[in-house]
């Protein structure tokens, strides 16, 4: 990824984007994701020593940025990323002039998040690169899906932090519930707009797609299969509902290649045509 190639224009559309409607697992809210230049960093020089009650990962792609937590200091340079916990001081001490960096904020229950989770300085997968390229891109979309497409990239950025400093989220309160579920779910819906099959759910989750569909067997008491045709028809019913899309652009914002193999697709699982389903609402 080289993240030079986008505009700060385009990072802005990132900036303001807001993120407090989507429900991710264990109550985990994206506040905020900024991509910050020198010239854009200035502000917070002001704000001095600070702590929060949510968390903060501020990921450097070129040039050195510095910051001191808790009376030590730290320097992140290209693809490293510091992660600062919750109610811990901290202060931004300065950077290079070339610094290209990302911050990222976020709030979540205790069973993700242990309370006495450390400052990590962390080198950035990339899987993480990867998706920071993602969502720049999409940040050029107008479409509806676009805050869900970079919600949930956000999320996979935050989910692989926590793997990659060794801190595996503990399992919900409720022990039913099993973990490698709650990710398998969070990525059909991130994914729901392609045409993902039971082995890329399962690639995800680290997998066999015999192991995963047991998994969902248990939760849901339905195959994996019929949980991403139900997820694709429950978003179709959606889109339908609202009007705004016509079908050929709803199939295509559902995976499907065209018009003729979504309304084939639709009516297969529900008995009528998407344009039935659309004059009946």
């Amino acid at each position: 990824m080289i993240i030079s190639e986008y505009t700060l224009s385009r990072a802005k559309k990132l900036n303001i984007m807001n993120f407090f409607d989507m429900e991710f697992p264990l109550n985990l809210q994206i506040l905020w994701m900024d991509i910050l230049n020198a010239d854009s960093i200035i502000a917070p020089v002001l704000i001095g020593s600070h702590s929060h009650s949510f968390y903060e990962i501020h990921l450097a792609f070129s040039g050195k940025c510095r910051y001191e937590c808790d009376g030590n200091e730290y320097e992140i340079g290209e693809n490293e990323a510091l992660f600062i916990p919750c109610r811990v001081n901290h202060k931004y001490l300065g950077c290079d002039a070339d610094i290209l960096k990302t911050s990222l904020a976020f709030s979540c229950n205790k069973t993700l998040m242990p309370e006495n989770t450390e400052i990590k300085k962390i080198r950035l997968s990339q899987n993480i690169l990867l998706n920071i390229d993602h969502i720049l891109k999409y940040c050029d979309n107008t479409d509806i899906f676009t805050p869900s497409l970079v919600g949930g990239r956000i999320f996979e950025i935050i989910y692989n932090l926590i793997k990659t400093v060794n801190m595996s989220p503990a399992l919900p309160e409720d022990k039913s519930i099993d973990p490698r579920f709650i990710i398998a779910k969070q990525f059909i819906e991130n994914n729901i707009h392609l045409s993902i099959s039971v082995e890329d759910v399962a690639k995800e989750c680290c997998l066999s797609s015999k192991q995963l569909n047991r998994i969902f067997k248990n939760q849901t008491s339905c195959s994996l299969y019929d949980y991403i045709v139900k997820s694709k028809i429950n978003k179709a019913e959606k889109l339908l509902a609202g009007k705004e899309k016509n079908i050929k652009e709803i199939g295509y914002l559902l995976g499907f290649e065209n018009e003729c193999s979504f309304i084939t697709f639709f009516k297969r699982h529900r008995g009528i045509t998407p344009g039935k389903f659309r004059a009946n609402k």
